[in-house]
C-alpha cells in the first residue's frame, strides 16, 4: 500500500518542475509599518512575531502560526503591509538572506493546461486547473475584517500540504513558497516557514535551526504610498 507522502507525490508530480531554490546571496525583505518614533533593531523585531504575537490570520497561516513573509524588493515589501489608513507612519524593513540554501515551490510561473491529446501531461490537467484556482484565490485582494480568517482557509490547506506533506524529487522538505504580489502586479513575495527564533542576527547564523539571518535595516517614508 502507498502512503500518503508517496501518493502526495504521485498526484501532485506537476509540481516538480516549479520546486526551485532560493540561494543565500538573494535578498528578502520583510517590513514593519511603526510609528515615527519608533525603532526596530534586531532580527526578533524585523522577522516573524513570536507565537503569542501571530494572532492575525494570513494568506497562508491561520492565527497563533508564525511564518516569515516577505518580498524581492522593498516596493513589493511595502506594498504588500501598507495600508492607506496607516497615517503618520513609516516601514522599516529588515533584509535577511537564507542561512543555507532553501527550497521553495515557486507560484510566480506561468502555468499552463496540458492539451488532453498530450500523451506525456495530460493526466497533470486537473491539478493544473486546481493550483491556478489557488493561485487566483490567493491573489484576490481580501479585506481584514471578522470573515478575513475563513477567506484564508483554503489557501491555508494548501499551505500546510506544501509545508507537511510535499516533498522534492529528491525527498527535499518545501521551506517555503513564492507566489504573484497580490499588490504590486509582475512582482514576486514569498512566504517561508520560519519561525521568531529560526531568524537570526548575522553573527547568529551557525545557531541551531536558524534559517534566515539579518543583514541590513533601511527606514522608508510612507508618503509617496499615500496616493
Amino acid at each position: 500500500m502507498k502512503t500518503q507522502r508517496q501518493k502526495s507525490r504521485i498526484e501532485f508530480g506537476t509540481l516538480k518542475g516549479l520546486v526551485k531554490e532560493v540561494k543565500t546571496e538573494t535578498l528578502i525583505y520583510r517590513v514593519r509599518i511603526v510609528d515615527q518614533e519608533t525603532h526596530l533593531n534586531t532580527a526578533k523585531e524585523l522577522g516573524s512575531p513570536p507565537y503569542e504575537f501571530a494572532n492575525l490570520a494570513n494568506r497562508m497561516s491561520p492565527a497563533g502560526i508564525p511564518m516569515f513573509y516577505g518580498a524581492f524588493d522593498i516596493q513589493t515589501a511595502i506594498k504588500e503591509t501598507y495600508e492607506p489608513s496607516d497615517t503618520n507612519k513609516k516601514a522599516v524593513a529588515g533584509v535577511f538572506q537564507a542561512i543555507n540554501k532553501i527550497s521553495v515551490i515557486d507560484l510566480s510561473e506561468n502555468l499552463y493546461i496540458p492539451s488532453l491529446f498530450d500523451e506525456h501531461k495530460s493526466q497533470y490537467r486537473g491539478y493544473i486547473k486546481f493550483l491556478l484556482d489557488f493561485i487566483d484565490d490567493f491573489t484576490k485582494p481580501i479585506e481584514r475584517n471578522d470573515k478575513a480568517h475563513v477567506n484564508y482557509v483554503p489557501t491555508q490547506v494548501v499551505t500546510e500540504y506544501f509545508r507537511h506533506l510535499f516533498r522534492s524529487e529528491n525527498d527535499i522538505a518545501i521551506d517555503g513558497v513564492i507566489y504573484p504580489s497580490s499588490k504590486n502586479v509582475g512582482s514576486r513575495a514569498i512566504v517561508i516557514f520560519a519561525d521568531s527564533d529560526q531568524c537570526v542576527e548575522s553573527g547568529e547564523s551557525s545557531t541551531e535551526d536558524a534559517i534566515l539571518k539579518l543583514v541590513d535595516i533601511e527606514s522608508h517614508d510612507l508618503n509617496e504610498f499615500n496616493n
